[in-house]
């Protein structure tokens, strides 16, 4: 890690050049995304890319609103959330104790597997 200490001024402006050129890059799908559901058809298929929608077209969202079970689904996306998070807390809580404070056979053998199973996500 770099000491800040000992870094001279042009180096920590490089530092946050390069930082900010990265931030900026890593967002511009997420801000494409945000402008594309502003846009009218023509402008969502136009060629080149329009980044910037002429008139912020609001009534997609609420068509998307009428047309499908947004209420819905928002519910599902929050009950699933809480119950796998709920479920990951009480099992990893549960597998700390039983491998930090428990010995039994195959317990070194089982650990990497069951922080395996934690890293690789569920599909």
């Amino acid at each position: 890690m770099l000491n800040e200490k000992y870094m001279s001024v042009w180096t920590k402006i490089g530092i946050y050049f390069i930082l900010t050129v990265f931030a900026v890059v890593m967002m511009a799908p997420f801000i494409f995304m945000v402008s594309t559901s502003l846009k009218t058809p023509q402008e969502v298929n136009a060629v080149p890319p329009i980044w910037i929608p002429e008139k912020l077209n609001w009534q997609n969202y609420i068509d998307v609103w009428e047309t499908v079970p947004m209420g819905q689904y928002l519910t599902n996306t929050i009950f699933v959330t809480v119950v796998v998070t709920l479920g990951t807390l009480t099992t990893s809580a549960l597998g700390a104790y039983a491998f930090s404070r428990l010995k039994w056979i195959g317990r070194d053998f089982i650990f990497p597997i069951y922080l395996g199973t934690m890293m690789v996500p569920f599909s």
